[in-house]
């Protein structure tokens, strides 16, 4: 079939399944912008299924919340954005993120020296070649970072924002020695020049949480079986009691049943798979934790859900935090 005959007026009916989850907001801008002008020019209905309450509020004419299967109101987009008759609308629209409204207080440095710094580390992708040497071919390599700095104090909440590309992810795979690096970084007054200086004891202190669940979680295995294996790895839980009781605080503490450890990661919803990366993260009771999606640990969340997780990591007063994400939509406006 040609390409003229594929014409877009033929299209009816188009929905979206949370089509800006994984983008930045300046990509996501870009692709509602282009949309909108698709809808305009064929007239086409849109249906959107989101979590994002900003990007409804922004496009959506008329909005539908819905909770356990049930339509909870369905109005204009204005009424329910300014008078939400639900609680559980309220809920929702109440944990936006806000600055104004934070999960945490101001606090005071436990230590004025640094739990880890980076100095100036650098990173590159493509490798060099052999045979490419001997033939003189010139490699053409990819800079993930340049010369990059930053320390995060104990106890202390780090974000690094950035749109994609921006190199926010390459930098905490290099601190975690899934990125070959240059430079130098110091956790705690060791000195780290590469992946091989990272032994246990550093890899159990120093975690990171995927942006995608599905790649991070093994399909074939429980959520038990993948929380148990850092409690084993570490020596964090003897005998099988221990440990079942370990995997079901950890649960607790992301906010999942204590039964969910003899389900498949299949046999949960997104929000609900991240949640279990998450709490695998904290199995070993880390000093340092990188959470490094794209946009948000919680990008597969809805605020809602994210607000009541974040809250008790937020305010542990043990573990250093690392928020890798995207600039986030934070308010409703309409274009």
């Amino acid at each position: 079939m040609s390409s003229s005959r594929l014409c877009l007026p033929a299209i009816r009916n188009i929905l979206f399944d949370e089509p800006t989850t994984a983008l930045d907001v300046i990509t996501a801008r870009q692709i509602l912008d282009l949309l909108s002008e698709i809808q305009e020019k064929t007239g086409v209905v849109v249906l959107y299924i989101s979590h994002d309450l900003a990007l409804v509020s922004r496009v959506a004419w008329r909005v539908s919340v819905i909770y356990r299967g049930e339509i909870m109101e369905s109005r204009d987009v204005e009424s329910v954005f300014t008078h939400p008759e639900k609680e559980y609308t309220r809920a929702l629209i109440g944990a936006v993120p806000n600055p104004a409204r934070r999960l945490v207080g101001e606090r005071t440095p436990e230590d004025d020296k640094p739990l880890v710094e980076a100095d100036k580390v650098t990173v590159q992708y493509g490798r060099y070649s052999f045979l490419g040497s001997l033939m003189g071919r010139e490699v053409d390599r990819v800079l993930g970072n340049n010369a990059v700095s930053l320390s995060v104090g104990h106890g202390e909440i780090l974000g690094t924002v950035g749109e994609s590309g921006s190199g926010k992810s390459t930098l905490a795979k290099a601190m975690t020695g899934l990125n070959p690096f240059t430079g130098e970084i110091r956790f705690d007054g060791r000195t780290i020049k590469s992946a091989r200086d990272m032994d246990k004891a550093y890899r159990c202190d120093v975690q990171l949480i995927f942006q995608h669940p599905d790649a991070s979680l093994n399909p074939r295995h429980r959520i038990r079986e993948i929380l148990s294996r850092p409690l084993d790895l570490y020596g964090l839980a003897s005998g099988a009691e221990a440990r079942a009781e370990k995997i079901g605080d950890l649960l607790e503490g992301v906010r999942l049943p204590r039964d969910y450890a003899e389900r498949f990661p299949h046999q949960l919803f997104g929000g609900e798979k991240q949640r279990a990366a998450i709490a695998r993260a904290f199995a070993s009771r880390p000093r340092l934790d990188s959470m490094c999606p794209c946009r948000h640990p919680s990008s597969s969340c809805c605020w809602n859900c994210s607000a009541r997780w974040a809250r008790p990591i937020c305010s542990s007063s043990t573990t250093s935090t690392w928020f890798v994400r995207s600039p986030e939509r934070q308010n409703y406006t309409r274009a």
